[in-house]
């Protein structure tokens, strides 16, 4: 279940896929012919680290369990008619600094890229890719790992950090577009 003033059913990576019983912040719900999917993708080239073994590890098996979470969710859209798909994970999966520069460019947000892409394309609908990692509001088409835009796929990344704001997010299947955003800005809480 979700937590909240109104609890509701969730399903959850951890008891769908036992192979991947460890992650249970994997969860998605469908509400209104929309499925809503969480995926534990974290910033700084998702934990992938080169020098460190155990983080190595780690990416490794969350990076399997995250693609065949996504995987799973899409196909669960297109089998149950869905109008729209909301991801919603932690990184910008486009920031390609690297703190080693022997290794790939955001290298650890590749496989991620390809699995929202595919998922894109194969179900057909709008897309809406919701993330934080560099702070700052803004909303772009969701390009692929060659960088060409994803047709119905948005990504927004949400304020964060020293701009502690929020983003009210209209979910509307019976519109064109699905989705419609408001940010609300709190004054006191910083610049925009």
């Amino acid at each position: 279940k979700s937590l909240g003033g109104t609890p509701m059913a969730i399903d959850s990576q951890a008891s769908l896929m036992p192979v991947h019983s460890r992650y249970v912040e994997n969860a998605r719900f469908l509400r209104n012919g929309v499925l809503f999917v969480t995926a534990h993708v974290v910033g700084s080239n998702n934990g992938l680290e080169g020098t460190d073994l155990e983080a190595a590890s780690e990416y490794f098996e969350r990076n399997r369990a995250n693609i065949a979470w996504l995987d799973e969710s899409f196909k669960l859209a297109r089998d149950q008619g869905a109008k729209a798909v909301v991801v919603a994970l932690h990184a910008n999966l486009y920031d390609t600094k690297q703190k080693n520069p022997w290794m790939a460019q955001a290298s650890g947000h590749l496989d991620t890229v390809k699995a929202l892409e595919r998922g894109a394309k194969s179900f057909a609908k709008p897309l809406l890719v919701i993330h934080g990692d560099e702070h700052e509001f803004e909303i772009q088409g969701l390009v692929g790992a060659d960088y060409k835009r994803i047709p119905n796929a948005w990504r927004m990344q949400v304020m964060g950090e020293t701009h502690m704001h929020a983003v009210k997010i209209t979910v509307d299947p019976t519109s064109s577009g699905v989705f419609s955003y408001t940010p609300l800005i709190v004054p006191e809480n910083g610049p925009q």
